[in-house]
């Protein structure tokens, strides 16, 4: 986000539509979990820190209306345009993945 060109929502949409092309199963995965209270839990959570980063939880919003909007964007993203996947692109994905979920799992 911090790296993006342009507005942080922008960054959002375009990063979330990389997402969905290379880790849709991962996401169809994750969404068969929806409705447990932990998923939902760390889901909001992750959902309101993207509203903080992005400038949609901002004062005088609830996070309930931060939460809707954040979540009307993510489902207006569509994937993006299919690239040719290559060895060295797999490699470079998945050790972006790691180095993503590492960075998740430091306290905060």
């Amino acid at each position: 986000m911090e790296c993006g060109d342009g507005e942080p929502v922008d960054a959002l949409r375009v990063a979330w539509a990389h997402a969905l092309e290379h880790s849709a199963d991962i996401k169809r995965e994750l969404d068969t979990y929806s409705g447990d209270p932990l998923h939902d839990h760390l889901t909001e959570h992750h959902l309101l820190r993207l509203a903080q980063a992005t400038g949609i939880l901002r004062p005088g919003h609830s996070m309930h209306e931060a939460l809707d909007e954040i979540e009307g964007l993510l489902r207006s993203v569509a994937p993006a345009a299919a690239e040719r996947s290559t060895w060295l692109g797999r490699r470079r994905r998945a050790a972006e993945e790691r180095r993503l979920i590492m960075a998740s799992m430091r306290p905060s």
